[in-house]
């Protein structure tokens, strides 16, 4: 059990102002001839345009841009885990790929002011500093 006593365990509230987190943003989800393509969704067509708005009103605005990423560094993908055996098309976020799928879409890439978080798993909140 924490002790308050101790400084431990305080609740740190909602903050005060909002962010924008900008979650696996990368050339994979557009791309004819990935396994991640969704190019046939009309809706995912039209999703990076609006996700440049976002991050432009944003900056604009001095909200803070947070971009959750998914990278693996490991030649053979160790530090994949167990999810490497549950879905082998995490490979596309393998540094060094040759293919450029774990790119940044055109327009939508993080600039020296933001805040960018490499995870390793799908989610941005599991086993992140989220």
């Amino acid at each position: 059990m924490f002790k308050h006593e101790e400084g431990i365990g305080h609740r740190l509230g909602w903050g005060s102002r909002p962010a924008l987190l900008v979650i696996d943003v990368c050339v994979a989800y557009w791309s004819k001839g990935c396994n991640l393509d969704l190019s046939h969704n009309p809706e995912a067509v039209e999703s990076p345009e609006s996700m440049k708005r976002l991050v432009k009103a944003a900056r604009a605005g001095n909200v803070p841009v947070i971009w959750a990423q998914v990278r693996y560094n490991h030649p053979t993908m160790k530090d994949a885990g167990v999810q490497i055996l549950k879905s082998k098309t995490i490979e596309v976020w393998q540094d060094g790929d040759t293919r450029g799928f774990n790119a940044w879409v055109r327009g939508l890439e993080a600039e020296p002011e933001d805040t960018v978080i490499y995870k390793r798993n799908p989610s941005a909140f599991f086993g992140t500093t989220l």
